[in-house]
């Protein structure tokens, strides 16, 4: 469990006392500000990260850029994408953790959001098209309205999908999109290796960037990579010496995901959750220095738990396209009506499913906080949030009888939000596991935020 420490290359000339303010906020940001007053200021962009940028090249910019505006950019890019995609974690991170590490965190969040979209985007329907042609028909008497119903409760619906061309071409496209990603991660950190493994190298990377910036000239030869969340990312791969494996088995989780669809059973949810949420946890750890093997056993816990309850609180938006992500296992056990889930109603099986899964969530969250007492207190900030996100989840879950579709749990998908933004629509069509969005107001949840934060505790 414990993760080994990463190497980290000294940097060159006086770019050591900068470099620790390269990925800081200049001030303290409202928590009602915008993205702008989060990203750092030219002036605190270092000669080490400028270095980075030096290492490799890519295609020209429209606009002649300094590193320091350029890194001014990307950032504030990054920052505003959770803040609009991910606001819980986004709200958390601002209110819990130290400003040192708020910009790193939110980094990784972005690049797990890239992932998430590609997948969400090109998934396909994971159910039989048999069932989907039964449910498309439209049946009078009452004869046939029975026939129908026994036929999509039989095995139809539970039966592989068999994609057609247009969703086979869909699903090419999005693992193309993911193995881009993969070899502009893979390019981001072979530049930083190189600068890790040559000192040389990084000081004429260095000389190159300083005399690019203080000449005027744009970073078009410069540039790790033209795409702005894997450039910040280079940057705090560096800067705060991640593990990079954690990285990669997001993309592993995410393309495995978009290949298989629909788990076979709650082990393979579990993995998932663990390949991605808790892998976050791990990554936001290491932003705050903290490595140890107690930490990472609870963040594994709290990822878990995290993980699964944002697959239950997508089935509203994800059945609503045809795709199902509950186990198999669990769903055939139950003998749940699949078709009824599809037309988002929910039936005592599938509330039964549900419960299930929340009882599992609720376990993993127990297990990490008995682990507490051997947790260091710097690491609290990092599991305080998702904990209380997995809190408030699953009593919503409690008060609505675990019924994913009362429109008081408020997952129902938005019609007007997809259309508005199709190809940013997240597995969750924006809703939110602190229930901010459901009439619930935003300061109980920061008040609820702020006393973990004081009590230490998550």
């Amino acid at each position: 469990m414990r993760r080994a420490r990463a190497a980290h290359a000294s940097l060159p000339g006086g770019a050591a006392a900068a470099s620790a303010s390269v990925l800081q906020p200049a001030s303290t940001s409202s928590l009602c500000a915008g993205p702008a007053s989060i990203a750092a200021p030219a002036a605190a962009f270092s000669r080490s990260s400028a270095a980075l940028f030096s290492s490799s090249s890519s295609s020209a910019s429209a606009a002649p850029l300094s590193a320091a505006q350029r890194i001014q950019k990307d950032l504030s890019h990054c920052v505003s994408q959770v803040q609009q995609h991910d606001s819980d974690m986004w709200l958390c991170t601002e209110l819990l953790l130290p400003r040192s590490a708020r910009s790193g965190v939110h980094i990784v969040r972005a690049f797990n959001l890239e992932l998430a979209h590609v997948v969400s985007r090109h998934a396909i329907p994971t159910v039989g098209s048999e069932g989907l042609t039964l449910m498309q028909q439209d049946v009078f008497s009452a004869e046939a309205q029975a026939a129908q119903k026994e036929a999509l409760a039989g095995p139809a619906l539970r039966a592989e999908h068999v994609p057609t061309e247009a969703e086979e071409n869909q699903l090419r496209i999005g693992l193309m999109k993911l193995h881009w990603w993969r070899e502009g991660l893979e390019s981001a950190l072979e530049a930083v290796e190189h600068l890790r493994l040559d000192p040389e190298a990084a000081r004429a990377a260095a000389a190159a960037a300083a005399s690019a910036e203080s000449d005027g000239g744009d970073l078009s030869g410069v540039a790790a990579h033209a795409q702005p969340v894997l450039n910040m990312l280079a940057i705090a791969v560096r800067q705060y010496r991640l593990t990079t494996r954690w990285l990669s088995r997001m993309l592993d989780a995410r393309e495995r995901s978009l290949s298989e669809g629909q788990p076979a059973d709650i082990n393979a949810l579990l993995a998932h959750a663990e390949n991605t949420s808790s892998a976050l946890l791990y990554l936001s750890l290491e932003i705050l220095d903290v490595r140890n093997m107690h930490a990472d056993h609870a963040a594994s816990h709290v990822g878990k738990a995290l993980g699964l309850l944002l697959t239950l609180r997508a089935l509203p938006h994800s059945a609503s396209k045809q795709q199902v992500y509950l186990p198999r296992t669990l769903l055939a056990a139950e003998n749940v009506d699949v078709s009824a889930l599809l037309q988002g109603r929910n039936t005592p099986e599938l509330s039964n499913v549900v419960f299930e899964l929340a009882s599992v969530a609720r376990a993993h969250l127990q297990h990490a906080r008995q682990l507490a007492p051997s947790v260091p207190k710097e690491a609290v900030p990092v599991l305080a949030g998702p904990a209380l996100l997995c809190d408030r989840f699953l009593q919503r879950l409690e008060d609505n009888q675990f019924d994913l579709f009362a429109p008081a749990m408020g997952l129902l998908p938005r019609a007007s939000a997809q259309a508005k933004e199709p190809e940013r629509e997240a597995s969750t069509a924006g809703v939110t596991l602190s229930g901010a969005d459901t009439g619930v107001q935003p300061l109980v949840f920061r008040g609820q935020l702020l006393k973990r934060r004081f009590d230490g505790t998550f």
